[in-house]
């Protein structure tokens, strides 16, 4: 019994392996004859060129898009560096102006005490 379990299993292993190699050699003859048709059809070649030529289009238009987009965000970038920049040159001149204001009125304010301190003296 044994021995007819291990021939039934040979045997079913066999017929599954030609059955398999069987499948293999078909797909192989349809894929062969598929390219022949498409390399004796002028229109399937048209075709083909066709396909690459509109792949190859969508890729230059994908490429150019990316470009445009890097550039507009580089170029919003740029102005919101730009307008901090300026924002920053702003504030730098209106703190000069501060500091020059104050520094003009501590002159002032130096200015009347010595003003009062000779008229003091000469009374």
């Amino acid at each position: 019994q044994a021995r007819s379990a291990a021939a039934q299993a040979a045997e079913l292993d066999s017929k599954l392996a030609a059955g398999l190699e069987a499948q293999r050699k078909a797909r192989e003859r349809t894929e062969r004859e598929v390219k022949m048709i498409a390399k004796s059809s002028e229109e399937l070649r048209w075709l083909e060129e066709a396909l690459r030529a509109a792949e190859m289009n969508k890729e230059r238009k994908l490429q150019i898009e990316e470009k445009q987009m890097l550039k507009a965000r580089e170029e919003a970038y740029n102005q919101s560096y730009e307008a901090l920049m300026e924002m920053d040159r702003r504030e730098g001149l209106e703190v000069d102006a501060l500091k020059a204001q104050e520094r003009r009125q501590r002159q002032l304010d130096a200015r009347r005490v010595l003003e009062q301190q000779m008229q003091e003296k000469e009374a």
